[in-house]
C-alpha cells in the first residue's frame, strides 16, 4: 500500500489521526508503515493492542491533508475508520523538560515575528529545499556547514531559517527514543471534559510527571496526552489517584503503545532512531564565465 504523497507550499494545522482496522496487527502495522514513508507524518505508533494506529500528521497544504486523509486512507483495505482530530492548543508545562513546548511558551517574547517579513518572504521558495533537507536529516547542524552547501552566505542562511521560522513552513522539535529513556510503558490518553474545565484541566495534566505531551483536540474527546510510566500498575495509579482528583473529567480512554515507528518525524529501528537515509548527490551547476573585458 502506498500512501506516500507530493509536498506543497505552507503548512496548516497539524491533525493526529486514529486508524482502526479489523485485520489485526498486520494490518495495522502494513498502514502504520506506509504513513512512515511519508514526510508530513511523524510520531506514529501502533497502539491498542494493535488495534489502532495513532499518528500526527503535518501536511503542507490542504491538498496534502484532503489527499491522505479523504481519499488514500478512504480506499485502502486494512483502514476500517478513521478519526481525525485538529489539535486547537498545546498545554506546556513550566520546566525545561518539554523542549517543544518552551518555543511555544516563548512565542510573543521573541523578536522573530510573521509581522517583520513579506508575503513572499514566508512562502515555501525553491531554493529552500536544500536547506531544509539538511536541517529535516540533523537539525543542530550549523550555519556555517549550511552556507557551505547550499552556496548562500552564513547572513542569508540565518535570515532565511527565521522567515521559515516566523512563516511556520520551519520549526525544530527534539524527542528522545525510548531506549534513552527509564520508563518502559506508554499509552495515549483520551479525556472528555466540560467546556468550563478544558484549560484547568488541560494544564493540571500537563504538569504531571507521567505526561510527555498534552493538548485540546477537537472530536468526542477534548484532551488528548501521552504518558509514560515504569510499569501498568503505575499508570493504574495514576489514573486511580493523580487524574482522579480533577475535577471535570466525565470520561475517559487509555491505550497502550505497542510499537512505535516513527518520532519526531525520524524512523525508529526497536526503540532506537534508525540513521537517515543517504542524502542524493546533487548535480553542482557549473559557474557562469566572467564576461569578457
Amino acid at each position: 500500500m502506498e500512501l506516500s504523497g507530493p509536498g506543497c507550499v505552507r503548512p496548516i494545522r497539524r491533525f493526529c489521526g486514529i486508524l482502526i482496522r479489523p485485520a489485526g496487527p498486520d494490518g495495522a502495522l502494513q498502514v502504520a508503515e506506509a504513513l512512515g514513508r511519508r514526510d508530513d507524518a511523524a510520531w506514529i505508533s501502533v497502539a491498542a493492542a494493535g488495534a489502532e494506529v495513532v499518528f500526527s500528521l503535518h501536511p503542507r497544504s490542504q491538498q496534502d491533508r484532503d489527499d491522505l486523509l479523504v481519499q488514500r486512507l478512504q480506499r485502502s483495505a486494512p483502514v476500517h475508520d478513521i478519526a481525525a482530530a485538529m489539535i486547537l492548543h498545546r498545554f506546556v508545562r513550566r520546566d525545561v523538560a518539554d523542549w517543544r513546548g518552551r518555543q511555544y511558551a516563548a512565542q510573543g517574547e521573541t523578536c522573530t515575528t510573521a509581522d517583520e517579513y513579506t508575503d513572499d518572504d514566508l512562502q515555501l521558495r525553491g531554493t529552500d529545499h536544500a536547506l531544509l533537507e539538511l536541517l529535516a536529516r540533523d537539525g543542530r547542524t550549523s550555519y556555517t556547514l549550511l552556507a557551505r552547501a547550499t552556496g548562500m552566505s552564513i547572513g542569508r542562511v540565518t535570515r532565511r531559517i527565521a522567515a521559515l521560522q516566523a512563516g511556520g513552513i520551519l520549526y525544530f522539535d527534539l524527542d528522545i527514543a525510548p531506549a534513552a529513556t527509564p520508563t518502559r510503558t506508554a499509552a495515549f490518553l483520551w479525556l472528555r471534559v466540560s467546556p468550563a474545565h478544558l484549560e484547568t484541566i488541560g494544564l493540571a495534566v500537563a504538569e504531571h510527571e507521567e505526561t510527555s505531551y498534552a493538548a485540546a483536540i477537537t472530536g468526542p474527546f477534548n484532551i488528548f496526552a501521552v504518558l509514560t510510566a515504569d510499569s501498568a500498575g503505575d499508570l493504574y495509579r495514576y489514573l486511580t489517584t493523580t487524574m482522579a482528583a480533577l475535577e471535570g473529567i466525565h470520561s475517559f480512554e487509555l491505550s497502550p503503545v505497542l510499537h512505535r515507528l516513527k518520532q519526531a518525524g525520524a524512523l525508529m529501528t526497536g526503540n532506537i532512531l534508525a540513521h537517515p537515509k543517504p542524502m542524493a548527490a546533487r548535480a553542482h551547476r557549473p559557474r557562469s564565465p566572467h564576461p569578457s573585458q
